[in-house]
This record gives structure tokens, sequence and C-alpha cells, in this order.
């Protein structure tokens, strides 16, 4: 293949709607960091497991959700390095994404914290988070 008629890779279906997109999936990462919130008064070391899993499985839904932003963004900027567009999509995904993602981090703080007997009790029943659960108790 030529130089000429060489295909550049896309990412379009990455994204569904692409960069216009971008409000709608950064109010849907604030309404799960809003449900995450909400649980916040669940945490104490007595935290139903159902309770618990409910948790967890936001914390997923909000990382998947950053993280197809986030690449999305860094595919497309690093697709064309001078696009603004790219560059400009790219500061505001990472600015929400550290945002919203500091006002869910009490979670992490609180699991550090949490004793060791009340930790393993949870991540008995925790399944496929078990290794992430006890990576962040490092």
């Amino acid at each position: 293949m030529t130089q000429d008629t060489q295909q550049r890779w896309t990412i379009d279906e990455l994204l569904p709607g692409g960069p216009a997109a971008l409000e709608g999936r950064i109010a849907r990462l604030e309404g799960i960091a809003v449900r995450i919130e909400g649980m916040r008064p669940l945490l104490a070391p007595g935290i139903a497991p159902e309770d618990f899993a409910r948790l967890l499985a936001a914390l997923e839904e909000f990382a998947r959700a950053a993280g197809e932003l986030q690449g999305y963004g860094e595919l497309w900027f690093s697709g064309d390095l001078r696009r603004q567009e790219a560059q400009a999509f790219l500061g505001r995904v990472e600015q929400a994404a550290a945002d919203l993602g500091n006002r869910v981090l009490f979670f992490s703080l609180w699991w550090r914290a949490l004793d060791d007997d009340s930790a393993a009790r949870l991540m008995a029943g925790a399944g496929d988070v078990r290794y992430y659960l006890a990576k962040e108790r490092l």
C-alpha cells in the first residue's frame, strides 16, 4: 500500500456521537458520582454485603465511563497533535474526570482505613473485584 492510499485509523465507533456527545457523557459521569455520594452514609464496618456490592458496581461504572472518555480523547489527540479541537476535548475530559474522581475518592480512603476483619468479610463476597480491593488496601 502506498502512502497515498494508506487509510488512517478511525475512532468513530469508540464514542457514539463523538465529540458532540461530550457534555452528555460528562453529565452521565456526574450522575454516577452523585449516586456514589448518596451511598456514602452506608460506609461502616458493618455495611451489608448487598449495599457494598451496589457501591462497587457504581464505582466500576464510574471508572468505565471515565475511561471511555479519556481513552477517546487520548486517541483523538494522538492521531493529530495539531488539532485544537482534540486538545480541547482531552483537556475538558481530564478536568471533569479529576473533579468528579475527587468527589468519589472518599471510598478509597474509607476502604484503606477499614479494619482487617471487616475488609476480609466484604472481600469474601466481592467476586471479580476482590483483587482490586486487596490491592487498594496495600
